[in-house]
C-alpha cells in the first residue's frame, strides 16, 4: 500500500486564536504520516504562545517571518 508523506502549510498572522484548533485539527488526523508547517508572518499578538503545546510533536513545525504579507507565507 502506497502511503506519502504529506505536508499541511497554514499560513497565519494574528490568529493565535484560530491556529490552535487548525494546528489541532490536523494532527488529530488518523493519517499520521504528515507534517505540518505554521508560517507565522510576523504576528504580534500571541500565537508563538498557543503553539508552544504542539512543540513537541516531531511532525509539527513553526516558521517565524518578519510581516512580509500573504504571498509570502503561503511561499
Amino acid at each position: 500500500m502506497w502511503n506519502p508523506l504529506i505536508s499541511v502549510v497554514i499560513p497565519t498572522y494574528n490568529r493565535a486564536n484560530l491556529a490552535y484548533r487548525a494546528i489541532q485539527s490536523v494532527l488529530n488526523q488518523s493519517y499520521t504520516k504528515l507534517t505540518l508547517h505554521l508560517v507565522d508572518d510576523g504576528s504580534t499578538d500571541d500565537t508563538c504562545e498557543i503553539i508552544k503545546p504542539f512543540t513537541e510533536d516531531p511532525r509539527f513545525y513553526y516558521h517565524y517571518q518578519e510581516n512580509k504579507g500573504q504571498s509570502a507565507a503561503r511561499n
